[in-house]
């Protein structure tokens, strides 16, 4: 009890502290040039305070008027709560009530020390929660619940991600209260599109800037910027440390899919831009040691390797070297689910069976499946996972379909780096792949789709067609090789932009805090990554900051 009370003193001292040290710009004279709301919701998300509160501290330097805005305990469901945190039939009688004080607290408490206004998504009036339920009532159809839409804004799509995010499964249709849940996030997300309408009534803001751009309330507030032609910017953590990746009016996930390759293709790659993403790709697949990967570059804290012989692997894997062998790294299943146009699989699920159907059908060529080691993380594992459902539909499989599973810590790169062809879903890892002159197949969202480097499938037939060529050879030739590697450059280094004022403390949570020297660091504009989203945010352009041009 003492023990844990004092480990609480010592985290909000270090918590607080970054609120002490953003505060030393308060008093900048502001100048009403534009007004910017960072629509934090969430004062749990402390990681998030942090950075965001960085951000406003960068424009509140340049006399910009910047607001913040959470939740007021007013909502029924929200990102907070999960399987892990809540049991469904607490979550469904008293909402997030339990971790509402604490999250509301914290974040109007570090919000006030920062020295920022704040508004608020309010409590809903007894007499609105009653309108809301009776519409919800009188319109809602589980068969089609992503078209439910409230006032112009598609709530049921977010209700949805809500539900995934809350029972980290995709098939949460066979979870008990699954119905009473979908109404709470609806419920939820009502309450949020007329209390934010509210507050842009009374406030004209140039822009809004969120996290995560899915889920309750952060996805509606997107939508809601959006229809009311409100130029928002939704950020998420990039891959390598202490960097952050800003997408304008759309979720990180859709617009890395669509962003137009002219942000990209005409980048004059020197020598020392070639090194740089040579070095970083093969930092993830080369290592000196056998013990350990070099993920210094990364945010890593639970490497995925630590063992370095990938020969042994498929030695006992019993992989015929004769044969061509596919690789198939998965996804976390239930992460992100969000509407794409170009989706014709109903869920990556229903890909993997389709895969696996060829392959059992074609036993001259090997698929090695690499699941998520996503899937078994501690802080947050899948309750859906990808082996358990291929058994429980298939029963047994041929000897040509192998697993490296999740709790395996071998290198997912290494292994695919063995392989003739890599198919996709979602997957980031094609980007990188490609890079290292493999042939990707995408037949679901991922992140090189659209790039004209791998090969990008639009339907189940042409799937099915792709998949009769494999092994697919000579298509990755030395101009796609550059392509692929001009991307690769372009998506770590030059939209993953890196935040010097921010010291790492990987044992912690926040995992950084601000340094100490923040206020010197932002007068004297030494931080070129910070002055460079600012100037986005300002100016409404595409984020995308080179440090060595």
């Amino acid at each position: 009890m003492i023990k844990n009370l004092i480990k609480k003193i010592v985290f909000y001292f270090k918590f607080y502290r970054n609120a002490k040290i953003i505060s030393l710009n308060r008093k900048i004279p502001i100048l009403k040039k534009k007004k910017i709301l960072i629509a934090t919701s969430s004062g749990g998300l402390y990681s998030h305070l942090v950075l965001e509160s960085v951000l406003a501290a960068g424009l509140r330097n340049r006399g910009i008027e910047v607001h913040f805005l959470l939740c007021k305990k007013g909502l029924s469901s929200c990102i907070i709560p999960d399987n892990h945190k809540i049991n469904e039939k607490e979550y469904i009688k008293n909402g997030p009530k339990k971790f509402c004080n604490s999250c509301f607290n914290v974040g109007q408490n570090y919000l006030n020390k920062s020295g920022f206004e704040i508004k608020f998504i309010e409590n809903a009036s007894n007499e609105e929660l009653k309108r809301y339920l009776d519409i919800i009532e009188k319109n809602l159809n589980f068969e089609s619940v992503k078209q439910f839409t409230y006032k112009g804004i598609k709530i049921g799509e977010h209700a949805i991600s809500g539900t995934l995010r809350y029972y980290k499964i995709t098939e949460y249709e066979k979870e008990k209260y699954f119905k009473e849940l979908i109404k709470k996030y609806l419920l939820s997300s009502m309450v949020t599109v007329d209390h934010f309408n509210n507050i842009l009534k009374k406030e004209k803001y140039d822009s809004i800037i969120l996290n995560h751009g899915i889920y309750v309330p952060h996805g509606v507030i997107a939508d809601i910027a959006k229809k009311e032609k409100i130029n928002f910017v939704v950020w998420c953590p990039g891959m390598r440390k202490k960097t952050f990746s800003f997408s304008p009016n759309d979720t990180y996930h859709r617009q890395s899919i669509y962003e137009d390759n002219k942000n990209w293709e005409n980048i004059l790659m020197n020598e020392k831009k070639n090194n740089l993403i040579t070095d970083y790709l093969e930092s993830k697949t080369e290592s000196k040691s056998i013990k350990k990967d070099n993920w210094d570059n990364e945010w890593v804290y639970t490497p995925t390797s630590s063992i370095d012989d990938i020969d042994k692997l498929f030695k006992d894997l019993n992989i015929d070297k004769t044969k061509p062998l596919i690789g198939l790294p998965t996804n976390v299943i239930w992460d992100a689910q969000i509407d794409y146009p170009a989706n014709f699989f109903n869920h990556i699920l229903e890909w993997i069976f389709c895969t696996i159907d060829f392959f059992i059908k074609n036993q001259h060529l090997q698929l090695l499946i690499r699941v998520h080691p996503g899937e078994v993380w501690v802080n947050k594992p899948a309750r859906q996972k990808v082996i358990n459902e291929i058994f429980k539909k298939y029963g047994s499989l041929p000897s040509n379909i192998f697993f490296v599973k999740p709790e395996q810590k071998y290198n997912t790169y290494r292994i695919l780096n063995k392989c003739d062809n890599i198919l996709i879903y979602g997957s980031r890892l094609g980007i990188e792949m490609s890079a290292l002159g493999k042939t990707v197949i995408v037949a679901g969202e991922g992140f090189i789709r659209n790039k004209k480097i791998a090969i990008d499938i639009n339907s189940k037939k042409e799937f099915q067609d792709t998949l009769s060529k494999l092994p697919i050879k000579e298509y990755m030739n030395d101009e796609k090789i550059k392509r692929a590697k001009k991307y690769a450059y372009h998506f770590f280094f030059r939209r993953m932009i890196e935040l010097k004022v921010l010291d790492e403390f990987p044992s912690e949570w926040p995992n950084f805090r601000v340094n100490k020297n923040f206020f010197d660091i932002l007068k004297k504009k030494k931080d070129k990554g910070l002055e460079s989203i600012c100037d986005s945010i300002i100016n409404n352009e595409n984020f995308i900051f080179d440090e060595i041009e």
